[in-house]
C-alpha cells in the first residue's frame, strides 16, 4: 500500500484577504451653516480685540518716537548753545522751525525728511497716519535753549508744564507728555482727561494734571 505524500504548507504562500467596503461621506448643508456660523462667531470676537492691541501699540510707539525727538532737540539745544524751535502741524508732522542765521548745521531735529518751504530748507518728521495730537502749547510751537525748555510757550502760563496729548479715534487709551518749564525733561504717561479739542489746542485747564507719570 502506497502511503500518500503530504504536500507541504509554505505560509508565504498563503494570503489572507480582507475586503473593506467604505462609503465616503461629505459635509451636509446643515453641517457648512454651522461650521460658518461658528467661524463668524469667533472672528467676530477675535478681530476687534486684535486691531485694539494693534492701535495701542502704535500709539506706544509713536509717543516713543515723539519723545526721542523731544529729547534729541533739547540735546542739541545743550551741546550747540542755541535756541532750538519745533512746530506741530495739524498733519501729524513735527517741523524744525529753527533759525539757524544761516548755518549749515541743521540738527536740532536730526533725523526725518528735508522739505523746502517759502525758499527755506528745514527738516520734518511725519508721524503715524490717524493719530491726532493735542496740547497747550502758544501756537503749538516748543523751543529749548541751553538751560531746558524756553518760558512762554503755554497759551495759559509759562509757569506750566508743556502738555501734549497723544491718542487715536478707534482707541480709548490716550497718551500724554510733560515737558517741564526750565529743566526742560520730558515724561511720558497716560492721559485721563478730557481732551476735547480744536485743531491741536488742549482745552483742560490744567492738562498736566491728568497725566498720570509712569514711574
Amino acid at each position: 500500500m502506497k502511503k500518500l505524500r503530504k504536500l507541504p504548507l509554505k505560509s508565504n504562500l498563503i494570503f489572507i484577504k480582507i475586503a473593506v467596503k467604505s462609503k465616503d461621506k461629505g459635509m451636509t448643508l446643515l453641517e457648512i451653516l454651522v461650521t460658518l456660523a461658528l467661524v463668524g462667531i469667533l472672528a467676530s470676537l477675535g478681530l476687534p480685540n486684535l486691531f485694539s492691541a494693534n492701535s495701542i501699540n502704535d500709539l506706544n510707539n509713536e509717543t516713543k518716537l515723539l519723545k526721542s525727538i523731544l529729547d534729541n532737540s533739547q540735546t542739541q539745544a545743550i551741546s550747540r548753545g542755541r535756541v532750538c524751535q519745533l512746530e506741530l502741524i495739524a498733519d501729524n508732522i513735527i517741523r524744525d522751525i529753527t533759525d539757524y542765521k544761516n548755518s549749515p548745521l541743521k540738527d536740532c531735529l536730526s533725523d526725518g525728511e528735508i522739505v523746502t518751504l517759502d525758499g527755506q530748507t528745514m527738516k520734518q518728521i511725519k508721524l503715524l497716519e490717524g493719530l491726532e495730537l493735542t496740547s497747550n502749547l502758544n501756537d503749538n510751537k516748543i523751543k529749548f535753549s541751553f538751560q531746558g525748555m524756553i518760558a512762554g510757550n503755554l497759551t495759559n502760563s509759562a509757569n506750566k508744564p508743556a502738555t501734549i496729548v497723544l491718542s487715536k479715534p478707534d482707541i480709548n487709551s490716550k497718551k500724554c507728555l510733560i515737558i517741564y518749564p526750565i529743566i526742560g525733561t520730558v515724561r511720558v504717561g497716560n492721559y485721563i482727561g478730557n481732551n476735547h479739542h480744536s485743531g491741536l489746542i488742549l482745552n483742560d485747564t490744567n492738562p498736566e494734571n491728568s497725566c498720570q507719570i509712569r514711574l
